[in-house]
């Protein structure tokens, strides 16, 4: 093989000009992550670390672009705010602690899997199925509702959802009352782990939705804790619970295509 030849099967070496220099920066400014800045910008990492060491103005920019994501990550609310594709990045503490937006290996949670989990969720009113229907440990839901408010938010709207799903479902079983065109109850999810297969039906339990409601119902009045008596709700807390049943059943009419009339 001649020179000619070798030469043009070289690969070419990206220069990390000004145009990749101002698209690395601002990916670094997004995400406060050095690798999704060096893949976005269309060089290697090594490239952008001999930068910086040699180029002070521009190691003091990336300092200050980590700063700046580090700042608004720091305040956000969901492990998914901020982040352009859902579906493959998500927020999370780098190693020197400081927040940034990193790509989601396979496997690991991501939006799709919450979204499966809100939906075996809203349809049971139980943490544990839900967590079995996408094949992660209970423990991994307390330990997101701890360290995320919005997850935690999205819990609260999901149950205050699945009261109504769960009453619609009770008041149906045994019947074909409310029956999908798929043949399921209204409120039926399909799960995607390993122990429930794509496709499978999450089994309906009438004598947890039954201790479910009950749960919720006590929650409300402020029972179950001896020696308290709650006290009386005002106003504001009567009109609030009122428009958050509201809202539940608005969403469920909205995500099961029902009337104004079905309820």
């Amino acid at each position: 093989m001649d020179e000619g030849k070798r030469k043009q099967r070289r690969p070419k070496v990206s220069r990390f000009i000004e145009s990749r220099r101002a698209l690395y920066l601002e990916t670094l400014r997004r995400t406060g992550n050095h690798r999704a800045a060096a893949r976005a910008a269309g060089i290697d990492r090594s490239t952008a670390e001999q930068r910086r060491k040699r180029d002070a103005g521009f190691a003091l920019a990336c300092i200050a672009a980590e700063a700046e994501a580090a700042q608004r990550l720091a305040g956000a609310r969901h492990m998914f705010d901020g982040v352009e594709d859902a579906r493959f990045e998500t927020v999370r503490r780098g190693r020197g602690g400081r927040w940034q937006i990193v790509a989601t290996r396979a496997g690991k949670w991501s939006k799709a899997m919450e979204d499966d989990y809100f939906d075996v969720l809203r349809a049971t009113g139980n943490h544990a199925a839900a967590a079995r229907a996408v094949g992660v440990s209970e423990s991994l839901i307390w330990q997101r509702r701890r360290a995320w408010p919005g997850f935690r938010a999205r819990i609260e709207e999901t149950l205050d959802e699945a009261e109504l799903v769960l009453e619609l479902r009770l008041s149906g079983h045994g019947t074909n009352v409310g029956v999908g065109p798929g043949g399921e109850a209204p409120g039926t999810v399909r799960g995607q782990s390993r122990d429930c297969p794509p496709g499978a039906e999450v089994p309906f339990d009438p004598e947890f939705a039954l201790r479910f409601l009950r749960w919720r119902e006590e929650k409300r009045r402020g029972s179950g804790r001896r020696g308290r008596v709650p006290p009386a709700p005002d106003i504001a807390e009567v009109t609030e619970k009122i428009i958050r049943k509201v809202e539940a059943i608005k969403r469920h009419r909205g995500r099961s295509g029902l009337n104004g009339n079905s309820l």
